[in-house]
């Protein structure tokens, strides 16, 4: 059933072609996995297979009428031969030597794969998926798709695409035709899905068979329990166009607006859309006479947002230089606060109109209490209420910061209130933006 033979001989293309610089996560696509006839035998199958299985809730906005099974009493023979082996030890063997990720395990429960099918009318937006298997406790490490479509169009919509980290970008579009297989690594930035809605016949559906691999826990590795669905710019785009719609004939309540578009959008993206539409506002300011890129006279304000790891890998992190403030000492041993102001002067590119975004990352000691430690941010203004305080709330948090109307002047970092030993801390800060934007 399976082409072992095309394997084999493929197996140091696709080596190079898995680990291929340039690519936003390593994959890699085949062509004739399986032989002759098998695939076509394979997708007619899902009719007996799925036909009695329900289409998913509509409300589950992220995934539509989508369907499957994992369970093995429920394949035909073909379909139960195939999975069988591809997950047989020859060929997990195989796909460790051309991905190089050993050890490498087969899932026996095929959690969360088996037969997928996509019906006319749905979707499956882009997303990240859960890395944790909860009975055999392994790390998720490969997804292989194996598609099943014979005489799929183009204009059908089916197309497997794979995004960049930061979700702007598209990388690759790949279309699911018959005995097509595609492996691609799972991990927090391997972004696929397929977000535009299948327009194909009635009589027709968009079929895979889904396998998925795993290796050996990570120490310290957060858990992702929960496949982390996102939205491309061209869906944001629509979304925010029509929360716009709903505030402009008068409907100002979230969940109002929220319960408008609830057959459309998941209720937490119309949130920050509704957030992004009623709070961040540019202000084309012209002073009296109308001259132009003059400003208005706006007070700074900043916006804070805990970041996630994808952004965070976009960006080019440094280890920022410390000056000590009078009431901090360097014992030898380690730094003392003696006094009751101790903090530390970041130092760095603050005062330049053409940083308008912050990034700082920053782990502190379990001892350091997160009520201590503290964050000041000073416009120059000469007064307290210029300073804005950002207080770290977990042990590795990231934060994305936004400033607005002023350039940042200065920052420092408070690690403690009271006199005795400072515990340890590692900082990192970045920079991003362009010119100084402003608020209404």
């Amino acid at each position: 059933m399976l082409n072992w033979d095309l394997l084999v001989e493929k197996k140091v293309c696709l080596q190079a072609e898995f680990g291929q610089p340039g690519k936003p996560f390593r994959w890699l696509l085949l062509d004739g996995v399986l032989r002759g006839g098998v695939p076509e035998r394979l997708a007619l199958e899902f009719e007996t297979r799925l036909f009695a299985k329900a289409v998913p809730n509509i409300e589950l906005k992220h995934q539509v009428k989508k369907r499957g099974t994992p369970r093995w009493d429920e394949f035909s023979d073909l379909q139960r031969e195939c999975l069988e082996l591809l997950n047989s030890d020859r060929f997990v063997r195989l796909i460790s030597e051309i991905t190089g990720i050993s050890p490498l395990y087969a899932d026996p429960d095929l959690y969360g794969g088996g037969l997928h099918e996509i019906l006319p009318g749905g979707y499956l937006n882009i997303h990240t998926d859960f890395n944790f298997h909860p009975k055999l406790r392994k790390l998720r490490a490969l997804n292989l798709l194996l598609y099943l479509n014979p005489d799929w169009k183009p204009e059908w919509n089916g197309a497997l695409e794979l995004w960049q980290p930061d979700m702007l970008t598209r990388h690759a579009v790949i279309e699911p035709l018959v005995n097509r297989m595609v492996l691609f690594e799972t991990s927090d930035v391997s972004f696929h899905g397929h977000p535009h809605r299948l327009a194909c016949p009635e009589d027709r559906t968009r079929r895979s068979l889904a396998v998925y691999y795993y290796t050996d826990w990570q120490d310290r590795l957060p858990v992702r329990a929960n496949t982390n669905y996102q939205l491309t710019p061209g869906q944001w785009g629509r979304l925010v166009s029509d929360v716009a719609g709903c505030l402009e004939i008068g409907t100002r309540d979230p969940t109002e607006i929220g319960d408008q578009l609830i057959s459309r959008w998941q209720r937490k993206d119309v949130e920050q859309a509704y957030h992004f539409l009623t709070t961040v506002r540019t202000a084309y300011a012209y002073a009296e006479g109308g001259t132009p890129n003059a400003r208005l006279d706006l007070p700074p304000t900043i916006e804070i947002l805990l970041g996630d790891a994808a952004e965070a890998a976009q960006v080019n992190w440094f280890a920022p230089d410390l000056e000590a403030g009078p009431h901090v000492r360097d014992t030898g041993a380690g730094m003392e606060s003696i006094g009751d102001d101790p903090y530390f002067r970041i130092r760095g590119r603050f005062g330049m109109n053409d940083v308008t975004r912050l990034h700082i990352k920053f782990n502190w000691a379990a001892s350091l209490g997160a009520e201590a430690a503290k964050f000041y941010f000073d416009f120059g203004e000469g007064s307290s209420e210029a300073l804005a305080r950002l207080c770290p709330t977990k042990e590795g948090s990231n934060y994305f910061v936004f400033v607005f109307n002023r350039p940042l002047r200065r920052l420092r970092f408070d690690p403690i209130a009271t006199p005795g030993p400072l515990p340890d801390f590692e900082m990192k800060i970045a920079y991003t933006g362009q010119g100084c934007p402003t608020t209404a």
